[in-house]
């Protein structure tokens, strides 16, 4: 499982639709992948890491993978007023379903890559 410290770079996420960062943009996919199980199983409280986004645990076919969200996603869409800890975690939570959804769409499209929520997820 990745940690908390890594950047979303480092972890080749997805950014935006179809596409992830692993030190350049790839193609979209075109495919989405079938029959994947995918939950959000909150065993590990949400956390807010060091680059202000706010980290949430998923699983995909029972392997648990990070997810994030962006400070600017949750401050435009879900309203943390400030970036602090206590406002982006209250924001989130306001969030969580559209959040969630949002999430499960990505990891449909990734084939169960971590993602990186940011505002045009929205």
């Amino acid at each position: 499982m990745p940690s908390h410290g890594q950047s979303a770079m480092q972890r080749g996420w997805l950014i935006g639709p179809g596409m992830h960062y692993d030190g350049k943009i790839s193609c979209p996919l075109l495919s989405p992948h079938g029959n994947m199980e995918i939950a959000f199983p909150n065993l590990v409280k949400p956390k807010v890491t060091a680059m202000g986004t706010v980290s949430f645990q998923s699983t995909v076919d029972g392997n648990y993978l990070w997810c994030e969200i962006s400070c600017e996603a949750l401050r435009i869409h879900f309203g943390a007023k400030t970036m602090e800890e206590g406002e982006l975690l209250h924001a989130f939570h306001f969030g969580k379903d559209r959040i969630e959804q949002a999430a499960r769409r990505y990891l449909e499209m990734n084939g169960g890559r971590p993602v990186m929520l940011m505002v045009v997820d929205f």
